[in-house]
C-alpha cells in the first residue's frame, strides 16, 4: 500500500514537473495562426475555421463576431511533443462557421489574450459562393453525370525556375509545385513541359511536405529538374501540366432539419467513414495546368573566349592524376582528370593537353559522370604509351569554362606531371638447335602396301552405261516439285501481306530501316549544299522515324527521355543507347542554335547516324 502511494505521487510529481518545465519554456514563444479547410464554399455549406497557438496550452477560446458568418465552437485539442529534448506544447481551438450571404469576406485579424498579452492573426480571405444544388433522396448529383468538378484554389499547379535570366546552355533549376487541399487526388502522373528552344532533364521523383498558403492547409509535391536553354532570346518556358483523378464522392441524401435548430456537426460528417472505407465515389480525371513564364537567354559574349573552350557553364574546379609515374617504354600510363562543381556537364568535352605528345601514343579520353549531394562530377581517362625513354612529364592539363556569376571565362590549369620512363627490355633472338655432327639417321623401311591399310585405287576401271531412264531424269524431279514450290510461294506471300494489313507494327516496321538510310543519303545531299540545320533536321526525323517504325511508338514525339523509356526495358545495349543519346542531343543542339561547323564533323554525325541504324537493325529486341 506506501509503494502504491509513493508510486502515484511520483507520477503526479513528474506530471506536475512537465507541465511547469512547458509553461516556463514556452512562454516567450508563443504564436497564433488561423486557417480554415476550404476558400472557396457555397452558401449552404459550412466552414472549419482554427486558431492554432504554438508555445502554450493556455490560450482560451475567443468569442468570435465574423462579418457574413454564424460561428460556433466546436472544442479545442492539445499537443505535447519532445524532440531531441526539446519539449513543445500547442493548443487548437475548432470553431464552425455557417455563411448567411454570397460575396467575399475577411475572417480576421481575431485576438487572442494569453497571460494578458494579445496575439492577432493574419487575415484570411473567403469567397461564398451561390448555393449547391439541392439532391433529392435516390438521385445523382449534376456533377456525378459526367460534368468536372469546380475545384477552385483546392488543386493548383505552379511553374518556378532558378532564374529568369541565364546565359546560352546554362543549366537553370525548375520545378513544378502541386498543391492540394480539401480534395482526395489519386493516379497522379509524371509532368509534361512545353520547351520549345530548352533541353530538358527527366523530372526527379516528387518531395512531399504540408505547407499553409494563405490560411489554407495544402499537401504539396514538388518535381524538380533542370532546364538548357539551347539559342539566345526571350524564351517561353511552360505551360506546365499534370494528369490525375479527382475522388468525387457520391452525396447523401440530406439530413431532415434538427428540432433544436442548426447542426454544428452538420457537413463534417455527411461523408462517413464507411463512405470513405467502401470507395463510395468515383475517379474523375483532371488536368492541371501552370502558366508558362519568361526567360531571357543572353548569347556568350566572344570577347576573352579560350581556345580550349569547349561549351562548359557553371563553376568548377579540376583534378589531375596519373597512374603509375614510373613506368617503362611502351607500357601505358592512366591519366584521371576529373571536372566538379555546378553546371551542365552532360555537354562538356574533355580537358585538353597542351605541349608536346609527339613521343606518346595518345588513345580518345572515357568519361564517367557521377553525381552525389548537391556536386556533380565529370571524370575522364586517358590513356598515354610513352614510346621513348627520354620522356620526363605528362604536359599540362587545361580546362575551360564560362562562369555565368561573374560573366567572364576562365582556365584551370593543372601539371605537368613528373614521370621516369625506363628503356624497354631487350628480348633474345631464338636460337636454332640443329643435330650433332656424326648422328646419322636411319633410313625409312619400305611399306608394302595392301597389307594392313588398303591402299587408295587410283584407277576407275572400265565403265558402262546403265540406260537412261525418264523418270530419274532432273526435269521430271523439277516438274513434280514446281507446283509445291509455287504453292508455298503463293501462301506465304498471301499470309505476309495479310499481316501487314492487320498489324500496323509490322507494316510499319517493313522496310524502315531502307528507309532510314535513304533518309541519311538526302542528309549528305544537304551538306553537299551547306544546308547545316536542314542536314541535322534529316538525320534526327531519320532516327526518330525508324524507332517509331521499329517498335510502333509515336514517331514525332520521341525525345530522349521517351528513348529511355522504351528501349531500356527492352534490353539494349547501354553503349548503343548513350550513342544514340548523343545524336540526339547534336541534331537538337544544331537544328535550335546552329553554328558554323566543320564538314567533316558533319560527315562523322552521318557515319555515326548509319552505323547506329544497322546496330538497331541486327539488335534483338526483348
Amino acid at each position: 500500500m506506501v509503494r502504491s502511494t509513493l508510486t502515484t505521487w511520483r507520477g503526479i510529481g513528474a506530471w506536475l514537473a512537465v507541465v511547469a518545465v512547458s509553461s516556463l519554456g514556452f512562454a516567450e514563444d508563443v504564436s497564433v495562426q488561423a486557417r480554415v479547410n476550404h476558400r472557396h464554399v457555397p452558401l449552404n455549406g459550412r466552414l472549419q475555421l482554427s486558431l492554432d497557438v504554438n508555445g502554450t496550452q493556455h490560450a482560451q477560446p475567443p468569442d468570435l463576431t465574423l462579418d457574413g458568418f454564424d460561428a460556433q465552437y466546436l472544442g479545442p485539442s492539445t499537443r505535447i511533443s519532445v524532440i531531441n529534448g526539446q519539449m513543445s506544447s500547442s493548443i487548437s481551438h475548432t470553431y464552425v462557421l455557417t455563411p448567411k450571404k454570397e460575396g467575399t469576406f475577411t475572417i480576421g485579424p481575431i485576438a487572442v489574450t494569453i497571460n494578458g498579452k494579445t496575439y492577432q492573426t493574419q487575415p484570411i480571405e473567403v469567397q461564398i459562393l451561390p448555393p449547391a444544388s439541392v439532391v433529392a433522396p435516390g438521385e445523382e448529383p449534376a456533377e456525378e453525370a459526367g460534368e468536372t468538378p469546380q475545384l477552385g484554389d483546392n488543386l493548383q499547379l505552379q511553374l518556378g525556375v532558378g532564374k529568369t535570366k541565364a546565359y546560352l546552355n546554362q543549366a537553370i533549376p525548375m520545378k513544378l509545385q502541386l498543391l492540394v487541399g480539401g480534395v482526395a487526388v489519386r493516379g497522379i502522373e509524371m509532368p509534361t513541359l512545353q520547351a520549345d528552344g530548352f533541353l530538358v532533364k527527366p523530372f526527379q521523383k516528387p518531395t512531399q511536405s504540408d505547407v499553409d498558403v494563405g490560411g489554407q492547409s495544402y499537401t504539396l509535391l514538388e518535381f524538380d529538374t533542370e532546364v538548357v536553354p539551347l539559342k539566345p532570346g526571350l524564351l517561353s518556358l511552360g505551360p506546365g501540366s499534370i494528369n490525375c483523378q479527382i475522388v468525387q464522392r457520391h452525396r447523401s441524401p440530406r439530413r431532415s432539419a434538427s428540432p433544436f435548430g442548426s447542426d454544428p456537426f452538420e457537413g463534417f460528417f455527411e461523408h462517413s467513414l464507411l463512405d470513405d472505407f467502401f470507395g463510395s465515389g468515383r475517379l474523375v480525371p483532371v488536368t492541371v495546368r501552370a502558366e508558362p513564364v519568361t526567360i531571357e537567354v543572353l548569347p556568350l559574349p566572344g570577347e576573352g573566349k579560350p581556345t580550349e573552350f569547349a561549351g562548359a557553364i557553371g563553376h568548377f574546379s579540376l583534378d589531375v592524376s596519373a597512374i603509375p609515374v614510373e613506368t617503362t617504354v611502351g607500357e601505358p600510363v592512366t591519366l584521371t582528370m576529373t571536372v566538379k562543381g555546378s553546371g551542365n556537364l552532360e555537354a562538356v568535352a574533355p580537358p585538353s593537353l597542351a605541349g608536346d605528345l609527339s613521343r606518346f601514343k595518345v588513345y580518345e579520353p572515357k568519361p564517367r559522370q557521377d553525381q552525389a549531394a548537391q556536386e556533380v562530377q565529370k571524370t575522364f581517362e586517358q590513356v598515354l604509351i610513352p614510346t621513348e625513354p627520354s620522356v620526363t612529364e605528362i604536359p599540362a592539363v587545361h580546362f575551360s569554362f564560362f562562369d555565368p556569376e561573374l560573366g567572364q571565362y576562365r582556365t584551370l590549369t593543372k601539371g605537368p606531371i613528373a614521370i621516369h620512363v625506363k628503356p624497354a627490355p631487350v628480348q633474345e633472338r631464338p636460337t636454332i638447335v640443329s643435330a650433332p655432327q656424326g648422328m646419322v639417321s636411319q633410313p625409312a623401311q619400305p611399306e608394302t602396301l595392301g597389307r594392313d591399310i588398303i591402299y587408295i585405287k587410283e584407277d576407275l576401271g572400265t565403265l558402262r552405261p546403265a540406260g537412261w531412264v525418264w523418270y530419274r531424269s532432273l526435269w521430271y524431279v523439277l516438274l513434280l516439285i514446281t507446283p509445291l514450290i509455287l504453292l508455298g510461294v503463293s501462301e506465304g506471300t498471301h499470309r505476309y501481306y495479310e499481316r501487314l494489313t492487320t498489324d500496323p507494327g509490322l507494316a510499319r516496321a517493313s522496310g524502315a530501316f531502307r528507309r532510314a538510310i535513304a533518309q541519311c543519303q538526302r542528309a549528305k545531299q544537304l551538306q553537299h549544299a551547306g544546308k547545316v540545320a536542314e542536314c541535322y533536321a534529316e538525320v534526327f526525323r531519320a532516327l526518330q522515324r525508324y524507332i517509331g517504325d521499329r517498335f510502333n511508338l509515336p514517331s514525332e514525339g520521341l525525345t530522349k527521355a521517351e528513348l529511355e523509356r522504351h528501349l531500356k526495358p527492352r534490353g539494349i545495349a547501354e553503349d548503343l543507347f548513350r550513342e544514340l543519346a548523343s545524336l540526339f542531343d547534336q541534331c537538337d543542339a544544331a537544328r535550335f542554335a546552329p553554328t558554323s561547323v566543320a564538314s567533316g564533323q558533319i560527315r562523322a554525325m552521318i557515319s555515326s547516324a548509319e552505323s547506329v541504324l544497322k546496330r538497331l537493325e541486327q539488335w534483338k529486341a526483348r
